[in-house]
């Protein structure tokens, strides 16, 4: 059974999201489904975004409603306009043009970026290609934890800490098709360095970006920090991903039929597209999966008869501990 011993403090707060994007008008015709019934009666009631009481400097609007967020993306447009990260085109290094285009880009730009990694990480074919690979990091992660279980058998007190871990081993090995041995007994420096500048980074986004802060006119300590850490995390995986580099050119046309990581269908599209991406996905991806799965853990523990439920249906697909996880179709 999972406790709430250890996920309890974690997670208290409700969830909330920040959209930074025009809603266009002309998208409401695209809502055709019950769920959306109302949408086109909403729309004619709807008030202008400066109708919003608050601060006249203000520029991001925070919702909580599910509901919301899909008739936030279903009307922002071909080319979404998104709040500015400023921070984030600061650290940009010319040796990085791409990293963070996600993330920072807007209008055509920005959707040059996108399509042309639609076909790589959007069709379900394409992600049901990478579940062994989830899988036999998962497996390696379980094996890890029930080791390090109290006499209570209760789980580490650093356990979003190990979720990180089983997170970052699970992106790179999706992304370039690599195991970085980060949940072994001595696991490599630069993995662990990389995890810990992360949580800086996370953090001094939120206060440089999120916040008011004057970093724009003084350069403080924390600006300094944030900028320290996102390099030393961007040469890290700049030096995975040479080292990928380096392991595709050494392949033999005998070879072709290999699994193909993401890193490398991208590569042939564009290079720069490619390490953009596997960097954004690996610096933007650690903190938000493993604290989702956390945000699970932490309900399953709070509601112990839906847990009972889930493991049933669990063991409908998994019978035994070491069936291997296969994506139905």
């Amino acid at each position: 059974m999972i406790s709430q011993r250890n996920i309890f403090y974690f997670f208290v707060r409700k969830p909330i999201r920040c959209f930074s994007t025009k809603v266009e008008n002309e998208s409401y015709s695209k809502f055709d489904d019950a769920n959306c019934a109302n949408f086109k009666e909403g729309w004619s009631t709807a008030k202008p975004y400066k109708s919003i009481p608050g601060p006249s400097t203000k520029d991001t609007v925070v919702i909580r409603d599910p509901k919301d967020f899909e008739i936030i993306y279903r009307t922002e447009g071909h080319y979404p306009d998104r709040r500015n990260m400023d921070i984030l085109n600061y650290c940009k290094k010319d040796k990085f043009p791409m990293i963070f285009a996600l993330f920072t880009e807007h209008g055509e730009k920005w959707w040059n970026s996108r399509q042309k990694i639609n076909e790589v990480l959007l069709k379900p074919q394409v992600i049901k290609s990478y579940t062994s690979a989830v899988d036999e990091v998962t497996v390696d992660f379980l094996r890890k934890l029930h080791s390090m279980r109290d006499e209570n058998h209760e789980t580490p007190p650093d356990f979003l800490h190990q979720l990180n871990m089983w997170a970052l081993e699970s992106v790179a090995y999706i992304t370039m098709n690599r195991r970085l041995g980060v949940l072994e007994k001595n696991p490599d420096e630069d993995s662990i360095k990389f995890i810990h500048n992360l949580k800086d980074f996370i953090h001094l986004f939120e206060e440089l970006e999120l916040r008011p802060s004057i970093w724009k006119i003084y350069k403080t300590s924390k600006f300094f920090k944030f900028q320290r850490v996102t390099e030393e995390m961007q040469e890290i995986i700049y030096n995975l991903l040479e080292q990928s580099v380096r392991s595709l050119t050494a392949k033999s046309d005998k070879q072709v039929n290999h699994d193909k990581s993401i890193f490398e269908k991208l590569y042939k599209i564009d290079k720069y597209v490619a390490m953009g991406v596997v960097m954004d996905s690996i610096i933007g991806g650690i903190e938000t999966v493993s604290s989702t799965v956390y945000a699970v853990l932490l309900q399953l523990a709070l509601n112990p008869t839906k847990q009972n439920i889930l493991r049933s249906e669990i063991f409908q697909i998994l019978p035994e501990k070491d069936t291997a996880l296969q994506m139905r179709k």
